[in-house]
């Protein structure tokens, strides 16, 4: 089981408070706030393995992957616009279909505040069965497939790609010449867009 570094915290403040201070589950309930069949759960949890989080200084706030591994997770500035800008507009598009195929998108994949869900739980929850969930999520990507053209977030794209070659191939000046206008529009929106942000 994989603890966040809150929880593995708390995990290790109600194992003192158990075999320390010597206070039954239900005092240590009530001093921490949670319920008491958590702590049961805390008090057992085997702690003896060292988790990464364990092995930066207390306090340090940063990501601890990037501190044990330094340079090896990283990206650009610019890869972390990108993909900040390309969520965000996908989630656009995401919310523009109806709330049935969202749920069924968003439960498959655990995406934009879903938890994951298996084929037959959403199927339970929808009264469908799992077979008639599959094809749900097909025609749902095929609804975003469709949205895509002429969305903000073709344009975004279209414009990092221009913006990352900026030469246009032999042959293409022409056409370069001809939409330079839609370019110009394409990137004042595209900038708009990260002023939002």
């Amino acid at each position: 089981m994989a603890l966040s570094k809150d929880e593995m915290a708390a995990v290790r403040q109600a194992q003192r408070l158990y075999l320390a201070a010597w206070k039954d589950t239900g005092e240590i309930a009530e001093e921490l706030g949670i319920p008491e069949a958590r702590v049961s759960r805390y008090v057992r949890y085997n702690t003896h393995f060292l988790g990464v989080h364990d092995l930066v200084p207390e306090g340090y706030d940063g990501d601890p992957y990037e501190r044990l591994m330094p340079g090896m997770l990283t990206v650009s500035a610019e890869q972390a616009v990108y993909r900040k800008v390309c969520i965000e507009l996908l989630r656009e598009l995401f919310d523009t279909l109806p709330k049935k195929d969202r749920d069924i998108l968003g439960k498959t994949y655990g995406v934009f505040g879903y938890s994951e869900a298996t084929l037959k739980e959403i199927g339970m929850y929808h009264m469908m069965k799992a077979s008639a969930v599959e094809k749900a999520k097909i025609r749902a990507v095929e609804k975003l497939r469709e949205a895509y053209p002429g969305s903000r977030l073709q344009v975004w794209r279209a414009v990092h790609r221009m913006m990352r070659r900026p030469v246009p191939p032999p042959g293409e000046d022409r056409e370069l010449r001809r939409n330079f206008p839609q370019y110009v529009r394409a990137l004042a929106e595209v900038y708009g867009v990260l002023n939002k942000l």
